[in-house]
């Protein structure tokens, strides 16, 4: 007398062959406490691959940002020197490691009123305060290195170089900043 029941037909109907309630009734009760725990597992583990990647992106954008922003002030005092045929300067400097970077393109000889503030947070530049003076040319006799790096570390740094007497700036990064 006991036939076999088909589920699926059943299923089909909405219809379970005991209890009279729906499969969909009996089935809609969450997950369980291991599928979550296994959902928890994965995530961490995909943090834990990708997290220091991240890290290691937003920290080379924040570096390359703030080298991009000093060779654009030294390239600017540069052009105003050839255009206003005057001696132009341009400074950078870090009051404390833990203030903004700051620049300011001004005449030979005359203290910055107007500072820009270079955006990027947590950055040190070595040496804390560089003067650069272009001539009416835009030669200079200022060649030099200025370092950019992160407060926390990491190792990543990148460079403005002011290379020749013609004032050739150029960017680096790494072991070619040495």
């Amino acid at each position: 007398m006991n036939q076999p029941i088909d589920l699926f037909k059943h299923w089909k109907r909405g219809q379970s062959s005991r209890e009279g309630r729906t499969f969909a009734a009996q089935t809609a009760q969450g997950f369980t406490l291991l599928e979550v725990l296994i959902v928890v597992f994965i995530i961490g583990i995909l943090a834990a691959i990708g997290g220091p990647s991240w890290i290691t992106m937003v920290n080379n954008s924040r570096l390359s940002k703030a080298q991009d922003a000093i060779a654009l002030a030294v390239r600017d005092a540069q052009r105003q020197a050839l255009v206003n045929k005057t001696t132009r300067q341009v400074t950078v400097k870090q009051d404390n490691p833990t203030s903004k970077v700051q620049w300011a393109v001004h005449p030979d000889e005359t203290e910055p009123t107007l500072w820009q503030n270079i955006e990027e947070d947590r950055l040190i530049i070595d040496p804390s305060s560089t003067t650069i003076s272009f001539n009416d040319r835009g030669e200079t006799e200022n060649t030099g290195t200025m370092l950019i790096s992160l407060q926390n570390g990491g190792g990543q740094k990148r460079c403005v170089i002011v290379q020749t007497l013609l004032g050739t700036v150029r960017k680096a990064q790494g072991a070619d900043c040495d």
